[in-house]
């Protein structure tokens, strides 16, 4: 209700709902209600206005507090995940707790280092990393070199391809690269191999006869789905595709954050992307790799390096062109002409050889000839029959797509 109904139901229902969640979370005889409990008021603080929230949050941090004293884990994971939430919703308010609940998420870090303890401190890892967010630099400083000490230690640590705190540790580098900035630099090292790794993945697949038990030997658990064509059944894992999706949406952020910081990775990062306009298994992933080149070209101008921006556009600008002339996915075309007018403008004049405008005029014109004869047929199944109520919805939406 908290996510459907926002933000009617926090801005008029705040008192009735809270004055029931609140007790709930202090309910320790019954860890799981009061766990279910801290759940919701994630729901309800991410849709909820600070003006909201700010009567409540020593009250909740007193709570949120206990709950991390406990010994149950799961009711820790979630009080960590739940003060993540309201730190991001607090912001520059979260000063005053800063200083009880930075240690002891930076303790769990130290002392949580048993295998079923991995959730636990990916969770607190984040949490770390949104409370710097919301604190600033200025506040964070004191602690800022040790949890990089504990960041470096956990990515060593980390070789087992199912340990959840990897995903976590992606996240927090890129948040703590935000709030760096420039003084990140020296950290990029020990972050973008693990990234560039997870960029180049490749999904795996499994070919089946109808009659095979999938689940046997390829667990939805771990990710796989299966689908049948043709007699036999295809599996793909899709935990692999997420995990380059995500990579790829981070070199967005690296890109955009470090600048000219960057160039030194832009050459090996550009031959990942580019291709991955064609990787048709997830359209994240191409459409996260077109919003990528744009910053990764932006930090190879910001370093001074001309001749290799010209020298990597020469390249890449008739894969862009390709591409654009034979797109059927019109969410994807408009990210591309998107991406593709970032790239000019960051290339500059002179950016195309008269060839090319000509093939671009050609690609745009093809889509534009293909917009048209779509209207024209909206508009002969309009003049030919009746329609209801779920085809004229669904016709509107094609329309607003285009």
């Amino acid at each position: 209700m908290a996510t459907d109904y926002s933000p009617t139901l926090q801005e008029q229902h705040h008192q009735l709902v809270l004055s029931s969640l609140i007790p709930t979370m202090e309910d320790s005889k019954n860890p799981r209600v009061q766990t279910h409990a801290a759940a919701a008021m994630v729901n309800f603080a991410e849709e909820a206005n600070k003006r909201v929230l700010d009567p409540y949050l020593d009250t909740l941090f007193q709570r949120l507090m206990a709950m991390l004293a406990t010994d149950k884990r799961y009711v820790q994971e979630q009080a960590i995940t739940t003060i993540a939430t309201l730190a991001d919703n607090a912001q520059e308010r979260f000063k005053k707790y800063y200083s009880t609940i930075m240690p002891m998420l930076l303790n769990v870090l130290e002392q949580a280092t048993n295998v079923e303890h991995r959730l636990l401190r990916g969770k607190a890892m984040e949490c770390v990393t949104f409370i710097a967010l919301a604190v600033g630099m200025d506040v964070f400083s004191p602690d800022a070199q040790r949890f990089i000490q504990l960041l470096t230690a956990t990515q060593q640590s980390v070789t087992d391809p199912d340990d959840p705190q990897a995903s976590y540790l992606q996240a927090a580098w890129a948040r703590l690269c935000k709030i760096m900035g420039a003084e990140f630099a020296p950290i990029l090292p020990v972050v973008m191999p693990t990234l560039i790794a997870s960029a180049k993945l490749q999904p795996d697949f499994a070919i089946l006869e109808s009659d095979e038990d999938a689940e046997a030997n390829y667990s939805a658990e771990d990710g796989w789905e299966f689908a049948n064509f043709g007699g036999q059944q295809i599996g793909i894992k899709t935990s692999t595709l997420e995990e380059k999706c995500t990579a790829v949406e981070l070199i967005i952020s690296y890109a955009k954050d470090m600048g000219a910081n960057f160039v030194s990775y832009a050459a090996e990062i550009l031959e990942i992307l580019v291709p991955l306009f064609k990787f048709y298994f997830h359209e994240g992933v191409r459409t996260a790799a077109a919003a990528a080149v744009p910053p990764v070209l932006a930090s190879v101008k910001l370093a001074g390096e001309v001749d290799s921006l010209r020298q990597a556009w020469s390249s890449i600008c008739p894969k862009y062109i390709s591409v654009l002339g034979n797109e059927e996915d019109d969410t994807f075309t408009l990210q591309l002409f998107n991406s593709f007018a970032e790239c000019l403008e960051i290339v500059g004049e002179n950016s195309m050889s008269n060839e090319q405008m000509a093939d671009f005029t050609a690609a745009a014109v093809e889509q534009m000839n293909k917009y048209y004869q779509h209207m024209k047929d909206r508009e002969e199944v309009r003049k030919a029959q009746e329609l209801d109520e779920d085809d004229e919805e669904q016709l509107a939406e094609e329309e607003l797509i285009e």
